[in-house]
């Protein structure tokens, strides 16, 4: 970016990924959580703490340096680049989720299951579980514990 051609020395690189790293941490274990609890925001991918949050980081240590080396020109044209970032990918994020809330009206009980696009194998059975043929007019079959008839009656031995 701007601030390339600006002295920034190995230990600073080093001293910024560190930050940028707890940072992604952060806003894995406490962050996505919060904002998930309050704001209904949940971030599937991690988005938002691998990517975003460092990439605000970077850019703001970006201003401050370049404001450290008395270029107040490239400082405040970094300072602009944020707000122009940060007003694009909240517009362009808030129209994605209104196309999607649009167009695949997905019920929440279905929101994580990936039969509704994906042809998705049965779930195994639990153990200790068989599979028995449904009874009284049921197309259905049901599990039932081994050892049970299918009306879940314990078998006797014989």
């Amino acid at each position: 970016g701007i601030v390339a051609n600006f002295p920034i020395h190995p230990w600073g690189a080093m001293v910024v990924g560190s930050l940028a790293g707890i940072l992604s941490v952060v806003g894995i274990a406490f962050i996505s959580p919060a904002m998930e609890r309050y704001l209904g925001l949940h971030d599937t991918c991690g988005v938002h703490n691998l990517h975003g949050m460092p990439a605000l980081l970077g850019a703001v240590i970006s201003v401050i340096v370049a404001s450290l080396t008395s270029d107040t020109p490239s400082a405040v044209t970094q300072l602009l680049g944020i707000v122009v970032m940060l007003g694009v990918a909240i517009t362009a994020g808030l129209i994605t989720g209104l196309l999607v809330l649009k167009a695949d009206a997905v019920p929440p009980s279905k929101l994580f299951l990936d039969d509704m696009h994906w042809e998705t194998p049965e779930p195994a059975l639990p153990e200790g579980f068989v599979e028995a043929p449904g009874t009284g007019g049921m197309a259905k079959s049901v599990v039932v514990p081994i050892g049970t008839d299918d009306k879940n009656e314990p078998l006797l031995a014989s």
